[in-house]
């Protein structure tokens, strides 16, 4: 949600905005679905091919989730189109140019990661134009009740509302903003 808001506050917001779970996807996948492939490519390629997700956000915005999960032959990948702006299909022998905006987000430290080899410092380094530090839900949760941010409220009063929003300030969200939905929708309410 973040991200989306991000891109739809910028100059970028007429372009697409294209997702992809980075953590959802094997390591063979994740390449082609960010790269595409050219007819061809591989036994069962669709014919004419796929567009990766690189070139379906040009003149967007590309958002990589759990961009740690990225593998390393990936990430050498990645960081070229980042340097060169120009993104090169399997089998395509001519680079096609690329001017996107790339966010990323990671539930895990990518710097720690870096010193432990896992990521790659280079690339760390492109993508950490600008860091915004999300805090869980369940430490959000804590801060309203400190009163230094908003807190859960209702635009009616009650008994029923009160025990909710009671009931939300005190459980710890380990599904975190995904599960709030999940609850705001369903219209459960932990006790």
């Amino acid at each position: 949600m973040f991200a989306q808001s991000i891109h739809s506050a910028s100059t970028r917001r007429y372009g697409p905005f294209v997702p992809l779970d980075c953590a959802s996807l094997s390591d063979e996948l994740v390449g082609m679905e960010l790269f595409g492939y050219d007819e061809g490519a591989f036994t069962g390629a669709a014919k004419g091919g796929k567009p990766g997700k690189l070139q379906l956000a040009h003149q967007g915005t590309l958002f990589l989730d759990d961009v740690d999960n990225l593998p390393a032959k990936v990430q050498v990948g990645l960081l070229r189109v980042l340097e060169s702006n120009q993104i090169r299909s399997a089998r395509r022998s001519k680079p096609r140019a690329v001017n996107i905006r790339v966010i990323t987000a990671s539930n895990r430290d990518l710097e720690q990661l870096v010193h432990e080899g896992k990521f790659r410092a280079d690339l760390y380094h492109r993508l950490r134009v600008v860091a915004i530090q999300l805090p869980p839900l369940r430490e959000r949760v804590k801060i309203s009740r400190t009163g230094r941010t908003g807190s859960i409220s209702t635009k009616s009063s009650g008994e029923h509302h009160g025990r909710g929003r009671r009931c939300a300030s005190a459980y710890s969200w380990p599904g975190n903003v995904r599960e709030l939905k999940n609850v705001l929708t369903s219209g459960r309410i932990y006790d």
